[in-house]
């Protein structure tokens, strides 16, 4: 899957444009707010159908416009090209393939991506559910069945918690309870077996940036050692109290650990992002291994944080990486050689121009 031709239309700072990229590595070299993140972002909206940066697609409208569109030609090893796109007039998102209309999960099939950004530091430093919706989305990609499942879950999470503000009788509240643990068990089968996947891509991938000692762990939101019954069970007072399921899949996180340590206690801001980008890598490694899809890899603002050491090791990665990357950069990394496989694009003041 490789994204040769990107067109702009209305998005941000940016001019209408069409960009032909390379089917490797992009690099896209500027000065601040020159519109370098802005393309990043655009190819986001086509893999995800939302924004990194805004949870309002009025946002992203270039002033003076009365909406936005992406578009671009999604080139196949084995089948014809398709031509996807995204469009937002302020009625809502309208993704489609080859003019037709499709979902927004459709769209996200098409193009996995996987982006690091500055803020993706949220992913070791805050709260859990960063790094349980980083979890979600590669199993969205690795198992077909995992967003029915998941979505499952979510409706039986959602009326046991009602139940429970409603101070219902113990047998309605058991027979939500039941449905809660059939489905939030089925969930943390299927996040096992990725993270079975994951853990041995990571670890290779840190040993590949110079982290030998990474490590990664899910807890899948209760106890080890007992079941979701009997979790529940013992702490069915709590949750009438707090008028909220305290215990279940929606509570799993990831777990980093470097040195045999935390690595949120334990790791420098050059580590932490080496560290997501080897999560991130790896994660992609294992969409690769079990659809043959290379997600496409965006990497904001790349020689931020990092030594001239520790961007050679990220250089050489995205350079061995089979799939396809866009990369932004103040400045052209000391580490990058004219005989890598990459395209140059200058960006200054929202117009991208191809450069040797």
């Amino acid at each position: 899957m490789i994204l040769s031709q990107l067109q702009l239309r209305g998005f941000r700072c940016l001019a209408d444009q069409e960009l032909a990229l390379h089917s490797r590595m992009n690099w896209l070299i500027g000065g601040n707010a020159a519109g370098k993140t802005s393309v990043l972002e655009a190819v986001y909206w086509l893999g995800r159908g939302k924004s990194f940066r805004t949870a309002r697609a009025a946002q992203c409208i270039r002033r003076g416009d009365q909406g936005w569109r992406i578009a671009a030609r999604l080139e196949h090893a084995d089948c014809p090209a398709d031509r996807i796109a995204v469009r937002f007039t302020g009625r809502g998102l309208e993704p489609s393939c080859n003019d037709r209309a499709e979902t927004v999960v459709a769209q996200a099939r098409r193009v996995p991506v996987q982006l690091i950004e500055p803020g993706l530091h949220r992913v070791v430093e805050d709260g859990p559910g960063y790094r349980r919706r980083f979890l979600d989305w590669g199993m969205f990609h690795v198992e077909q069945d995992y967003l029915p499942v998941w979505r499952a879950y979510a409706r039986a999470l959602r009326q046991r918690n009602t139940a429970l503000r409603e101070r219902a009788d113990a047998a309605s509240l058991a027979a939500w309870t039941q449905e809660l643990v059939a489905r939030g068990e089925a969930l943390a089968a299927i996040r096992e077996r990725g993270m079975a996947r994951l853990r041995e891509k990571f670890q290779a991938r840190g040993v590949e940036l110079g982290l030998p000692e990474l490590e990664v762990a899910l807890y899948q939101g209760w106890d080890e050692g007992a079941t979701l019954t009997e979790v529940l069970a013992a702490r069915e007072d709590r949750d009438r109290r707090l008028s909220a399921t305290g215990s279940g899949p929606h509570r799993a996180e990831l777990r980093f650990r470097m040195d045999g340590e935390q690595a949120r206690e334990h790791i420098s801001r050059g580590q932490q992002k080496l560290l997501l980008a080897a999560l991130s890598l790896a994660q992609a490694d294992v969409i690769v291994e079990t659809t043959g899809a290379q997600p496409l890899l965006l990497l904001d603002d790349f020689t931020a944080e990092l030594g001239s050491g520790f961007q050679a090791q990220l250089v050489a990665a995205l350079a061995a990486y089979p799939g396809q990357s866009i990369i932004s950069s103040l400045e052209r990394p000391v580490a990058l050689v004219e005989t890598l496989p990459m395209s140059m694009f200058h960006v200054e003041h929202g117009r991208l121009q191809a450069t040797a």
